[in-house]
Formats: C-alpha cells, structure tokens, sequence
C-alpha cells in the first residue's frame, strides 16, 4: 500500500510538530487529507474533468495546513506540480507553460485554494508529482515522477538509514526541494514525525527548537555544513541526533573524513548520499562503516537499484578503475521529462536513468565520480545547465564559455568592457543572486586539433581564476539584498517579500544576516532594510579587531576537571579534590546527548561501541605494556574492577580505576536499556528515567552506606572488608552520573528547577563532606541544566573545544607523566609546588594531545592495511573460482 495511503496505521502518533499549529497525529493527518481529497473531487467535477482528476499547484512550506494538502492531492490521485512559496504566480514560467488548474498555497494561516485554469489535462493515472529539474532557476523543465516511484524511494530511504517510529526529523531544507521533500516522505512512511522549522540551521532558535523536541536527525547540503564549521556550531548541539544525511552537491573528501571521524567519537552517524531529482531523488549512499575509507565515492546502489557504468559503446564496465557514465536502474526512476502541458499525458518512457556523471568502480566495490558528461553546476543544491546560460549569452550578443568549478558558476569571456553585463544576464535570466555569477577574462579560446573548444583547458583556467581571486568580503545587508533580488539599489522601507526574492536569493540573504548580525532574525524576509540594519551590533574600537564567540561552560569545566585530577596526583597538596567526580556527572551527561536516543531505539552494540572504543583497547594496551616492562598489573585492573580493589598492585597504574568505573557506569546504562519499559522510558521520556535512576542509585548508594561498619569511609584502603567501599566504588558514583543524564535531559523550566533538589539529594548521600565536591558537581549540573556558555576570543575557543576533545588521552597518560616528573626528575622537590604545577598541566595535555593524534594517525593505516589485505584476499577467492 502507498504509504500515503496507509498514515492511519501509525494512529496517536505525532506525524507533524507544528509550533504555531500544534501537534498533528497520523490519525489527523490521514483524516484532513481524506478532506482534501473530497474537496478536490468536487472541484475536478464542476470543472468538467473527463477522469476526475485535477492538476494542481502547490506552494509548499514547512506548515502542517499545507502539507496535509498535498498528501489529500496524493490520494485523490491529482499530479501535483510543487513549487517554492510563490513560485506558481501568474507570469511564471511554469504556470505559464502547464496552466495548473487549482493553485494552493498560505495565505496567512490558511491553506487557500486559487482557481487558475478551467481547461481539463490529460493526466497519465500513474502521474504522481511534477518537480522542476533545476530547482526554482526559471527552467519550466519537469521531471515526470509515478506513483510507485515516490513510495518506493521512501521506504528504500527508511530502510538504510534504518528508520522507526521513534525517529524525529527536521525541515532543515525546503520542502520543494526534492531532498527535503524525501526528509517528509521517509519518515512518514514508517510513523515517525517532522518537526516544522523555518529558518537557517545556524539560528539559535533551530538549534534550541531541535533540542527540545528531541529531534534525531539533520539533513544538509553542502554549503550548510560549511556554515555550521565556519560558525563553529557541532552536531552534538542540535540535542539527541542518531544520524546525519549530506546530499545536494558534493562535500570535500576531507570534510567527508572529518565529520565521519567527529560521528563515530560523539556516537552518531554521518550518511552520505548522491541522488538526482529524475530519480525522487536518492540514488545512492555510502554506509557510515565504511565511509571514513571511501570518503570520496558516492557508495552504492540503495535498496532496489542498481548501478552500473557505461562505455561510450553502452556496454556496462566490469573492472575496477575504469570510468565511463553512471547509470541507475530501479522502481524509483521517472517516466521521463515535460516540456509542456500534453507531455502529461505520456506514460514510462525509461527504465534507466543516464545521470550525466563520469564514475568508476572502487575496488571496494563503491563507485566514484570522476567529471560530468551533460554539463551543469550545481549551486545551493540546485542544477543549472551550462549549456542553457551560454546559449541566453548568445542571445544577448556576448560569446561566452560557462564552467562549473566544484559548484562554483565561471563565466570565461573574451569581452572584458561586457563583464558586468554578463553578469547581470545571468543573474536574471537563471534567477541567482548576482554574487553567485563569477565573470574572469581570458585572451583567447583554448583549441583542440579538431577546432573544437579544449573544455578541459577551460576548466583549468576557471579553476586557477578562482583559485587566485581574493575571498570575497562579506557584503553588507543591503548589498545582499540588492544582489539576491536582482535591483540596482534597495530602499530602507523596502523588504525581501516586497522585493519579490525567491528561494535562492533567500538562502544568499540569510547568510549574509548570519554574517553580519549573527544570528537570523524571525520573519526577516517581511522586514524593512532600516529595521534589519539597526539589528547589526556596533562596530569594535579600532585596533581591537578580536572576534568573540561562545562555548559551553561544561567544555571548560572538563578541562578544569582533568587538571585537577593532574594537580591531585602531583601531590601539591592543594584542594583540589573532587575532579574526577565532575568527570562522572560530565558522563552523565554524555550518556544522555550523544547515546541516549540509540539506547532508547535499542541499539545497543552500538552504544557498546561507542562508549569502549577506543577506551579499552588503549587501557588494556597500557596494563600489557606494563606487565611486559614492570611487571603484572593485577587482576583487579585486568578485570576492570580495580575501584573495587583493597590494594593496587602497580601505584603508577593506580589512577586508572577510574577505567574501571567508567565501564561499570557505561555497563549499567546498557544493561537497563535491555530491559524493555525502561528503554521505552529512556526514549519516550530521557528527564523522567534519569530522575527515576537517580532515586533509586541513591537508595542502592545509602543501603551500601548504611550495611557498613563505623569509620570504614573514612580510612577505606585499611578497612577489614576484601574490597575497597569508599567514593571510588560503582554505588557511591552512580548517582552522580545519573543525576548527570537528568541535568542533561531537562527541557522545560520546571524540569530544570527539579535538577537542583536531585543535586541535593546526591549530595546528602555522598559520603565526604568537602566544598571541593559540591562546587566541582555543582558547577557541571548547573551548566548542562541551564545550557549555560561562556564568551571568549574565538580563537580560544577552538583550544578549548580542542583540548577537552583530547581528555580520555590526557587521563590516560598524564600519571606516567607525572611518574617522570616526580621520580625521574625530582622536580616538585626543585621547583616547589607552584612551578611544578604550571610546568605539569601544560605538559600532560601536550602529551595527551600527542598520543590522541598518534592514535588517530595509527587507526587510518592500521585500516588501509586491512583493506587492502581484505581486497588482496577477495581477488585471490574470485581468481580462484
């Protein structure tokens, strides 16, 4: 069944969080959209449709009104032909060429439907959705996409990227865009919900709305993840994020293997994909596992499509390493492409899909592209033909020479007195922002022996052009405006909306607001450009000239923690005490942000992955070290109960029982989501479980308390038991990290108030009555709970997040450190307290830093090796058959 047609399944569940609508359930939706359908029957009637069918219009946008709209067109079987708010007006190419009979667009908090053609189409009765080929460039080129092909490419989404219904995405793109419009289709093929957002992914309010609805994913294209590491803004702040998609254009190999690296140690997935709209639209993606060694394929084929190369003959191409053109077969490719309103009527006209992309097959068995054969950049995800803009240049009288350049638009001409023309041409005809249209001057045409055009000298030269340009400085609001919207000069009581802007444009303003202002203000777009300019803060003294941004107070108060932990075990006999106890609520916390959503949808080998990679092997990599140089570390660290020990048989090994209770607290979090209603609590509900775990650990921890006898707190390495009871031990720590997850998962005001009487409650029971703790603690609690940050150079910034990054390492390694200094070098006895402390700290994180980069470094080859070693023996196996 269509998936569309089957929303009642899923019955209470949220389909749709509209912040101004409220919370749409499928059994909601299903039934407004059964509405919809009703009512369009009766307008197909009264026109006169000969099978009852209309086509329609639709204005989308991240509303739930307009959306249950389209999903009632869906099931009325009416093609719909979608578009951007505004994008079907009277004088626009599209509506001009296929003469929609019904335009439904908002109009304020309405869906509202507009008669615009009385005149009856012949609509093929596979014809689901009409979806331009270039996004909203001007082209009224269109896709031609079935029934099937919508239903099958959700649920072949659904399938990889592994969705449930406890799944929660975003719309961090636009919904006429055919990758967000995928976002919507995926999830509300198997239950789960959207969140309806507008705005940039770098506004504050999208990232503090994706926290408190617990969103799990992000979809972005390129350019938005530039955004968001040039602002410096991680995933792990959109909240409880299980994975991340990146498709619309190609994404550097080396940010591919960066976020890759950043998913697998902050414990979610980065998924990249290729696809085309002719194929609505997913083609392929690369598996996360696999994707930090093959960060420069577009992976395989997804479920139920095949991808093969093509020769120049047609022929598919068997061997690894030989290019040819990329060819996609599956239930999800078009009919074929509009050209005009009659074009409707037709049925399949293909089974495969020639993408136009030079690719080869890896040895891995992946495929990577390699050039374009039909030529077209792609700009904020949207393609645009070459071919096309120099043909309009040619109209215009100007000889011209159109290159992509890694989406980048290149203009080559011979005309250098017509640069700015050209320019201006392109800009309105393909609707671009004027900014987006680079023109360079070359002296003559590069030629081949045949008197054709030498495209790949021109390449050359655009990419050297680009390469030797100056960056471009950040234009100003207006400036902005003035070029995204096409006009010489914007006036201040002039508005985007007034000025007619459209989505591309929308996009070029909006960085520019996040530019210059920082942030992206709401409903900006209806906003005179004097209100938006007394929005941008005042210019810095001269001579200052320091940029200043924001970190998380709990990354600061990570690296003070592990610094005391270095002070403690430097035996300066300062108090510094209770470091490493800020380290167990910081877990806590981690447990809560970065696995809690996987432990609640039950991945559990996961999370296991997550939490004891790389920590173990590193650990157990040092007792071997030792046992083989010193001698034997001791069963308790061995069996990673060493918190539990009377008796540390290697003193220099001794801090690390921390290790151990690390395991301990990561093994209890994953046995309690193997117990169904508290994984079910976890994900339903984070904040509740985490008080409940914080109860119930300070009642297991006052029990433990109370069944010992006198004075064995105080003095527990001398105490008459077998073990250790003291601080070090699971009961006493785990409420600590309990409370940590609950400070973690407070939304609401009230659940952030209730945090403080939890905090009371671990404190009450923990049994050393020091300030030191309580301020240690307390500090972390109260920085996750209230998300609080702290202003500082942005350069520090960057240390900062760098160094508390590197801590697992810092820890691991700092005693041996601090073993040499006191013991090797004598040094607290020559420097006194205070020196050695400043020498120490800077030393151990140094070190730290060192070995985290070593291990890094050693992880990529020791893959590559295997690799090569696992492709070595899969071509012997094959040789052999």
């Amino acid at each position: 069944m269509l998936f569309w047609n089957s929303l009642s399944r899923h019955a209470t569940q949220v389909a749709l969080n509209d912040v101004r609508f409220g919370d749409v359930s499928f059994a909601e939706l299903d039934r407004e959209a059964d509405e919809w359908a009703a009512r369009l029957a009766v307008h197909a009637r009264r026109i006169g449709s000969s099978t009852g069918k209309l086509l329609l219009g639709i204005e989308i946008e991240a509303r739930s009104p307009i959306i249950t709209a389209y999903l009632g067109a869906l099931k009325g079987g009416h093609p719909v032909i979608l578009a951007e708010p505004g994008g079907l007006s009277k004088d626009s190419a599209i509506a001009r060429r296929y003469r929609p009979n019904l335009i439904l667009s908002m109009q304020g908090d309405e869906c509202r439907v507009t008669e615009a053609c009385s005149e009856g189409a012949e609509l093929h009765p596979e014809l689901a959705l009409l979806l331009s080929t270039s996004g909203s460039t001007g082209d009224p080129r269109l896709v031609r996409l079935s029934r099937d092909a919508l239903d099958s490419n959700a649920r072949a989404i659904s399938d990889y990227l592994g969705l449930t219904s406890a799944d929660k995405a975003v719309t961090s793109l636009p919904l006429h865009y055919s990758y967000g419009l995928s976002v919507l289709h995926s999830h509300l093929a198997v239950g789960a919900s959207i969140v309806l957002v507008d705005g940039s992914v770098a506004d504050p309010q999208f990232k503090a709305r994706t926290n408190a609805e617990g969103v799990t994913s992000l979809a972005l294209v390129p350019h938005q993840i530039d955004l968001l590491h040039g602002r410096k803004i991680g995933i792990r702040e959109f909240g409880a994020i299980r994975y991340v998609t990146q498709a619309g254009g190609r994404l550097g190999s080396a940010r591919v293997k960066e976020l890759a690296l950043q998913a697998r140690r902050e414990g979610w997935e980065f998924f990249v994909m290729y696809g085309q709209t002719e194929a609505g639209p997913r083609i392929a993606y690369v598996p996360p596992a696999a994707l930090a060694a093959n960060a420069d394929t577009i992976g395989r084929a997804i479920p139920g499509g095949r991808i093969w190369i093509a020769d120049a003959q047609g022929a598919e191409v068997l061997q690894p390493g030989i290019s040819g053109e990329l060819v996609y077969e599956g239930p999800n490719v078009m009919f074929g492409y509009a050209d005009q309103r009659e074009d409707l009527a037709r049925g399949r006209e293909m089974t495969s899909l020639h993408t136009g992309d030079i690719a080869e097959r890896t040895e891995a068995g992946f495929f990577r592209i390699v050039g374009r054969a039909k030529r077209f950049v792609k700009l904020y995800g949207l393609r645009i033909s070459l071919d096309q803009i120099e043909a309009r240049l040619t109209e215009a009288g100007v000889t011209t020479f159109a290159v992509g350049v890694d989406d980048r638009l290149v203009v080559l001409t011979l005309s250098a007195d017509r640069s700015p023309e050209i320019a201006d041409i392109v800009a309105k005809s393909f609707g671009l922002p004027r900014d987006d249209v680079v023109v360079q001057v070359i002296d003559e045409v590069p030629l081949l022996s045949n008197g054709k055009t030498d495209q790949r000298v021109l390449e050359a030269t655009a990419r050297r052009m680009l390469a030797q340009q100056a960056p471009r400085a950040a234009s100003s609001i207006a400036q902005a405006m003035a070029n995204a919207t096409r006009v010489s000069e914007v006036a201040p009581s002039e508005s985007f909306a007034s000025l007619g802007g459209d989505s591309l444009g929308y996009l070029h303003v909006q960085m520019a607001l996040e530019e210059q202002l920082g942030f992206v203000p709401e409903g900006w777009e209806s906003m005179p450009l004097a209100e938006l300019e007394r929005l941008a803060p005042a210019a810095e003294p001269a001579g200052r000239g320091i940029r200043w941004s924001q970190v998380d107070l709990d990354i600061i108060l990570r690296i003070l923690a592990i610094s005391c932990v270095i002070l403690r075990h430097l035996d300066v006999r300062w108090q510094v005490q209770g470091g490493t106890y800020l380290l167990v609520a910081l877990m806590g916390c981690s447990l809560a942000r970065f696995q809690g959503n996987l432990l609640g949808t039950g991945f559990i080998g996961r999370v296991a992955w997550n939490l004891f990679y790389p920590v173990l092997p590193i650990y157990f990599l040092i007792l071997t070290s030792y046992s083989m140089l010193r001698g034997e570390a001791g069963l308790p660290a061995w069996f990673l109960v060493a918190n539990f020990a009377r008796d540390f048989d290697a003193p220099i090994l001794e801090p690390l029982w921390f290790i151990s209770l690390y395991v301990q607290i990561a093994l209890c979090a994953l046995v309690a989501a193997l117990i169904g209603p508290v994984r079910r609590l976890m994900q339903s509900n984070p904040f509740a479980f985490g008080v409940a775990a914080t109860f119930l650990a300070s009642a297991v921890a006052f029990a433990w308390r109370e069944n010992l006898p006198d004075g064995v707190w105080q003095d527990h390495f001398k105490n008459p038991w077998p073990i250790a009871i003291g601080i070090e031990t699971l009961p006493v720590s785990l409420p600590l990290a309990c409370l940590g997850w609950a400070a973690a998962s407070a939304r609401s005001t009230l659940q952030k108030v209730l945090v403080t009487p939890l905090f009371v409650l671990c404190m009450v029971q923990f049994p050393v009555i020091q300030i030191n703790y309580f301020i240690m603690v307390g500090a972390a609690i109260l920085a996750v709970t209230w998300d609080l940050k702290v202003q500082m150079p942005t350069g520090l910034v960057w240390a900062a997040r760098t160094l508390a990054a590197s801590t697992l390492f810092v820890y691991l390694a700092h005693n041996g450190v601090l073993h040499f200094f006191k013991y090797g070098l004598a040094l607290p006895a020559l420097l006194g307290p205070t020196l050695s402390a400043i020498l120490a700290v800077p030393t151990c994180f140094a070190i730290g830093l060192g070995l985290q980069v070593l291990f890094q470094w050693t992880e990529r080859h020791v893959r590559r090796h295997f690799r090569r070693a696992t492709a070595t023996t899969s071509s012997i196996r094959l040789s052999s058959r």
